[in-house]
């Protein structure tokens, strides 16, 4: 336990300027200093420092507190984890006491100290060993990237259990910190980790809690970290996290990788808002480290199989969370480790170009579902949708209304009429995807289903805006009760109607979104007719939307 005065002592020797102003941009205003809040979403700073009183406040959200208590909001840390932060940040001497009242020094309150002469040994020992030197070269890393990780390497098993010997590290000690096993059959220990480099493994305030280990021998594991232990839970922490999170709260992004090398490589190439998952897909309890207000996350895996199912259970793990994520898959089989070996511009900027092609989480959740189906097949499609479902009623109401008709656009695509793509050139509600050929089915089973939206449908638009479903139109306007293609309609459930009081301010945006492209082709091919013609009626049109809205205002408030 760290000792009152101690813990006094800390705040008067820290600023909170200094401390808000490592993490965010303070502005002076006045007497004090202002910012948007780290805390929540907001266009206009309502989020106050007070040098004077050490104290913050934000008006918006009402988060408040001093110095300790919001390194604690904003990096996910304990108390106790906070304020050691903060000594180590600024230098000042913590004291501790144990339950009688002594004093007790951070060296005898804890047993991560240990934890550090032994890396220290192992990376003493990587400047003995060639094959791990050259391993280490050979993926690329220079030396001051071998020291900044404190890269080192573990000889046998034997030499590891007499440095433990000389330095007075205890068995006992040795197996709590999860460097020694117990061999129950021949009753002795051996050391974890033999003939591997080594990688320590920090908290977020740098401290080393475990080790992982890549073998430079023929053994199955290829990697292997340390077990759990009282400091240290794989599927807590994010591997480099101490080294990117500066950059991550100056970028408001972290990327997620799934490995040592590849955060190494990364970091190495100057992208620095990186962490990586330690041999275990990413967990509910991961989310302290992600969950934080405008942070963008992206998930980098392989493009194989295993980082595909990786994709979509972080995806489904992060969204429910409101986290916005978007998914990267890298091609070909290579991995940024293997990308970067060679450390030339053009190869670092084929890796920044890929980061920053990543796809929508959802989108991708959904088509991964979609694609584990014959979506040929009717039951096979029933089933798909029934699985999109219950992954789109985890995320808020919100999402689940934004999203709905791109799922719907998913399991549609193996029908018999195709889908037009809609070009970058274009604007308007349906821009992201092929939205549109499903909102021409909504809109055409409305009318079909209701004689209001018939009438309505019959005023407002004519055959040539329904690029995709001319012949439906035409059938729904002459009621030919003999259409296969009716029927169809009227029977597909994941196709429903809109309410006669949504359907013609539904109708009317559809229609400004195909003006808006019949312009844009217009002026491609110079008909000035048509561009005449869109002109006069993209303004109507809009007029009409107007109208319809303030009439859907005003039924609401009625």
């Amino acid at each position: 336990m760290i000792k009152k005065e101690s813990i006094e002592n800390l705040k008067e020797n820290i600023d909170i300027v200094d401390v808000v102003g490592s993490y965010i941009e303070l502005r002076k205003n006045g007497g004090s200093f202002k910012a948007r809040c780290p805390f929540h979403d907001e266009k206009t700073p309502s989020f106050v420092v007070n040098q004077n009183k050490q104290f913050f406040h934000c008006f918006g959200c009402g988060k408040s507190g001093n110095s300790i208590s919001f390194v604690m909001e904003y990096e996910g840390l304990s108390f106790r984890e906070s304020v050691e932060e903060l000594a180590d940040r600024f230098s000042v001497e913590l004291e501790y006491e144990n339950s009688t009242g002594e004093k007790k020094r951070v060296d005898e309150e804890n047993l991560l100290p240990f934890m550090q002469r032994v890396s220290e040994w192992f990376e003493s020992n990587l400047q003995k060993n060639g094959d791990a030197l050259q391993y280490l070269y050979g993926r690329g890393f220079d030396k001051e990237t071998i020291s900044k990780f404190q890269i080192g390497y573990a000889p046998s098993s034997y030499e590891s259990l007499n440095f433990f010997q000389q330095e007075n590290i205890s068995l006992k000690v040795a197996e709590e910190l999860g460097l020694v096993a117990k061999d129950s059959e021949r009753n002795s220990h051996y050391a974890r980790f033999s003939n591997r480099v080594i990688f320590p493994i920090f908290s977020q305030n740098g401290k080393i809690i475990a080790f992982g280990g890549r073998t430079l021998s023929n053994h199955p594991a290829k990697y292997i970290n340390s077990p759990a232990t009282r400091y240290f839970n794989k599927s807590k922490v994010l591997y480099g996290y101490n080294f990117a999170k500066e950059q991550i709260f100056r970028e408001k992004k972290i990327i997620v990788v799934e490995g040592y090398l590849d955060l190494i490589a990364l970091h190495q190439a100057g992208i620095k808002n990186v962490v990586a998952t330690l041999g275990t897909a990413l967990t509910e309890e991961h989310l302290p480290l992600l969950k934080r207000d405008g942070l963008d996350v992206v998930l980098a895996f392989d493009g194989d199989k295993a980082g595909i199912d990786a994709g979509r259970k972080a995806s489904e793990i992060l969204l429910p969370n409101s986290i916005d994520i978007s998914v990267v898959l890298f091609p070909d089989g290579k991995d940024p480790a293997d990308l970067l070996k060679s450390r030339n511009s053009s190869n670092i900027d084929e890796v920044k170009e890929i980061l920053s092609k990543g796809v929508n989480g959802v989108k991708f959740v959904i088509h991964q579902i979609a694609n584990k189906f014959n979506l040929e097949n009717p039951m096979q499609k029933e089933r798909a949708g029934k699985e999109i479902g219950t992954f789109l009623s985890t995320l808020s109401s919100l999402l689940q209304d934004e999203y709905r008709l791109y799922s719907a656009n998913e399991i549609l695509k193996s029908n018999d009429i195709k889908y037009i793509p809609v070009s970058k050139k274009r604007a308007g509600k349906y821009k992201d995807y092929d939205e549109y050929r499903a909102t021409e089915l909504h809109l055409l089973k409305s009318a079909l289903e209701n004689r209001e939206c018939l009438t309505v449908l019959k005023n407002e638009i004519e055959e040539r805006y329904f690029k995709n479903s001319g012949s439906l139109y035409r059938d729904i306007l002459q009621e030919r009760n003999d259409s296969q293609e009716l029927l169809r309609l009227s029977l597909r459930e994941d196709i429903p109607a809109y309410p006669p009081s949504k359907f013609r301010l539904e109708l009317l945006t559809y229609k400004l979104y195909i003006l808006r492209e019949k312009r844009v082709e217009a002026i491609e091919t110079k008909n000035f007719t048509e561009i005449r013609f869109v002109n006069m009626e993209i303004p109507r049109t809009e007029r009409e939307i107007i109208k319809a809205k303030k009439f859907k205002i005003e039924e609401t408030t009625i």
